[in-house]
């Protein structure tokens, strides 16, 4: 089912009551890039963590997909409702934040018919929950200074000033000719009634930049005049409505608006709500980037230090499953028993598809994807992820029963899958600093651009030592010790041949490589 703007109120207590009465979430995100910069981002769960942690800062969510699978324990039976929402940041007049967009992510999004018009005009907004929190509390923070205020002894007017001290001077210079007699206008009607016993007072007007002019002026000059300002006729006219009110009057009023303005304060979450109390399964294939992005552009930002960023993931998301990553780590004969050994989202659906156990649904409203293909949409991506999810538990062990307890899921709770990395996966869990267990490992640059695999292996192997090589560019590898005991004998041998043969690399410790490129990404 598709979200926007023109529905989300509609459907938004739905899909949240959903979330939180299923087994377990699937999810997926398509956004506006990938990768910010390159250099070296798949040496080292450090690597990969500063190239991500850049990225989510600079690129955008385009659209969620949000898959809440639902289990009927007396039939033992599986039902999902898979929500494709599309997502815009929030933004105003006063926002300057710039969304950057991947030439090759556009192009991608082009060629799977993603609807660019219904993302922009009708997306639904969001902000971080962090912001929503800091706004929240500054609107208590007011009433609570209100209602002191309203203790002691001081003139409604002194009370109306301090509830408004950011209202600004606007000279009357800003104004044009036709903009100051309609002021003059407003004024002198705003003057009359002040000294009559007419309580309320209405008028209309058409400019926008004087709507804007008279706030201020209300402000500062009846500032213990309570007011309300309103568009009107499709927004063609601004009807302002004036009202004079006892002390008592004021209080309720400003006290009721503050609070008024605190209960509808979640709307300025928009999509962010969905994660504001999640306590859920997340289930997502290949989902690292789809998990920082649901940090920093639903939560708040992520550290900058591995470490704290894998405790901030786990705080908000206690359990993952990465399809992908259960994929990768299964027996290949296991993974045979459905088809071909391929991992990829696509090809594990298709393969997983006639598997009988378990029988999953889709509910009514909702099975628009089951006759045709809808891949690289978000709600779609979920709903297999979901799929493949089950039923890949059940082919690694029949009659599997979910159970977040079960030996099988907590031997992948909590692991995402690296693509093209030196390492497999990053465990969450785990608070291990890898980087410093690289001693073995060398950056070595500057060697010929035409040298191959075995013009390598031929020059830096030493007798006895297994050494390995792998090539980042044309002139540069990174050299693995085999053993870590051989490490002093290899660089006693390959300090000789440098000043023998009067060689030019340049080499690094690989651990001195990778802080580099970290702080070429930070």
């Amino acid at each position: 089912m598709n979200i926007t703007e023109d529905n989300w109120y509609q459907y938004k207590d739905q899909i949240i009551t959903d979330i939180q009465e299923s087994e377990f979430v699937a999810v997926d995100t398509e956004m506006t890039g990938l990768h910010y910069k390159s250099r070296g981002r798949f040496l080292s769960q450090e690597m990969v963590y500063a190239s991500h942690h850049l990225s989510t800062s600079k690129f955008s969510v385009t659209q969620l997909g949000v898959c809440p699978f639902f289990l009927d324990k007396k039939t033992n039976t599986w039902s999902c409702k898979p929500y494709n929402i599309y997502c815009f940041p929030s933004h105003s007049a006063q926002d300057r934040s710039i969304l950057s967009f991947e030439v090759g992510s556009y192009a991608f999004l082009s060629k799977h018919n993603f609807d660019f018009n219904t993302w922009i005009k009708k997306g639904v907004h969001f902000q971080p929950i962090d912001k929503w929190n800091k706004k929240t509390q500054s609107i208590r923070e007011e009433i609570k200074e209100l209602k002191e205020k309203f203790k002691e002894d001081i003139p409604i007017k002194e009370i109306a000033f301090a509830l408004n001290p950011r209202r600004q001077f606007i000279p009357m210079e800003r104004l044009n000719e036709e903009q100051k007699k309609e002021f003059e206008r407003v004024n002198e009607l705003v003057k009359k009634w002040k000294s009559t016993e007419e309580k309320y007072l209405e008028f209309t007007i058409k400019d926008r930049f004087l709507r804007w002019f008279l706030i201020n002026h209300f402000y500062r000059t009846t500032p213990e005049t309570y007011f309300q300002n309103n568009y009107i006729e499709n927004n063609t006219l601004i009807k302002f409505e004036l009202r004079k009110v006892t002390k008592e009057e004021f209080k309720d009023l400003q006290i009721k608006s503050l609070e008024r303005r605190l209960e509808q304060s979640k709307d300025m979450l928009g999509v962010s709500e969905l994660f504001l109390n999640f306590n859920k399964v997340l289930v997502g294939h290949n989902c690292l980037l789809d998990v920082f992005h649901f940090i920093s552009s639903f939560i708040g930002p992520l550290p900058k230090d591995f470490s704290q960023g894998k405790k901030r993931i786990l705080k908000f998301f206690p359990n993952i499953f990465d399809t992908k990553l259960i994929a990768e780590i299964t027996d290949k004969s296991i993974l045979g028993k459905i088809g071909k050994n391929s991992t990829g989202l696509g090809k594990l659906f298709t393969d997983l598809q006639d598997y009988k156990s378990p029988k999953i649904t889709i509910a009514e409203n909702f099975t628009s994807y089951l006759s045709s293909d809808n891949s690289h949409e978000a709600g779609y991506d979920a709903y297999m992820t979901g799929l493949i999810f089950l039923k890949l538990l059940q082919v690694i062990k029949p009659n599997f029963n979910f159970n977040l307890k079960n030996k099988l899921l907590l031997k992948y709770k909590n692991i995402i899958n690296l693509m093209d990395c030196d390492y497999k996966f990053i465990n969450l869990e785990n608070e291990k600093k890898l980087i410093e267990d690289l001693e073995e490992k060398f950056h070595i640059s500057n060697i010929p651009t035409d040298w191959r695999y075995n013009d390598a292996k031929e020059e830096f192997e030493i007798q006895g030592i297994e050494v390995k090589t792998r090539f980042l560019s044309k002139n540069s590898i990174i050299l693995t010790i085999a053993k870590e005991k051989h490490r002093k004998i290899f660089i006693e041998n390959f300090i000789k041949k440098k000043k023998n043969q009067d060689v030019k690399y340049i080499v690094k410790y690989y651990k001195e490589y990778l802080q580099d490129c970290i702080d070429f990404f930070n």
